[in-house]
């Protein structure tokens, strides 16, 4: 190629250069492996090599920044900035923004959402021809860190003293009410039980003699 010819390749812009890639890189050959024995795909690492070659003959760099990236239980999501340039003339470029998810039970969710939004990108902004699926998509079932057991809230000290009380007037003895309750301690009754333990005791004005029966009933699920 002769110097001429040199010089007005590049003052090609970037636009003119993508549409040298458009030319040359038509599609991308899918992976021969399949995913759960259903499909195939094209994958992240096929996307670059089959463009790569295109982009340093029209000496277009890529440059990819992450934007942000959020976990949300075994799922992780990327936003992507990419910029395609013109290696001549570095201020001529184009920027678009991809994003992806990736959902892995250990530390690989990261690096599938970032290779499924730059694959995305590379895709879409090339115009090449690919199959639906994907090879970031798994048969790994998402599983949201929002949802929460939520932490039983125990009656108060005060609550407990007139607990007491009422056990003291029922002439039931506390280990006894606690054995009943299955609880070694005053502190783990919970909140709600709390109503229903002192109507039970208040309408028990002896409870001596059965103090070595077990509570059923209405009045059990009232204290357990």
């Amino acid at each position: 190629m002769s110097n001429v010819q040199l010089a007005t390749e590049n003052v090609r812009n970037i636009h003119q250069r993508i549409l040298a890639v458009y030319e040359e890189v038509t599609s991308v050959q899918k992976e021969d492996k399949k995913v759960n024995n259903q499909y195939t795909f094209v994958s992240h690492d096929a996307v670059v090599k089959g463009l790569r070659g295109s982009l340093v003959k029209n000496r277009i760099v890529v440059e990819v920044s992450t934007e942000s990236c959020t976990q949300d239980g075994n799922r992780t999501e990327v936003s992507l900035n990419i910029k395609f340039v013109n290696a001549d003339t570095p201020t001529d470029l184009v920027e678009v923004k991809s994003c992806g998810h990736g959902i892995d039970p250990q530390d690989k969710g990261v690096g599938k959402a970032v290779s499924y939004a730059f694959k995305t990108a590379l895709l879409k902004n090339f115009l090449l021809e690919s199959c639906d699926e994907d090879n970031e998509k798994s048969h790994i079932e998402y599983k949201s860190g929002s949802v929460s057991k939520k932490s039983p809230i125990y009656i108060t000290s005060s609550q407990i003293s007139e607990l007491k009380s009422k056990l003291m007037q029922a002439g039931l003895p506390e280990t006894d009410f606690l054995a009943r309750c299955k609880i070694q301690d005053f502190k783990y009754i919970e909140a709600h039980r709390f109503d229903g333990a002192i109507a039970y005791l208040s309408a028990m004005p002896s409870l001596i003699e059965q103090s070595k029966s077990p509570l059923n009933g209405h009045h059990e699920g009232a204290i357990q």
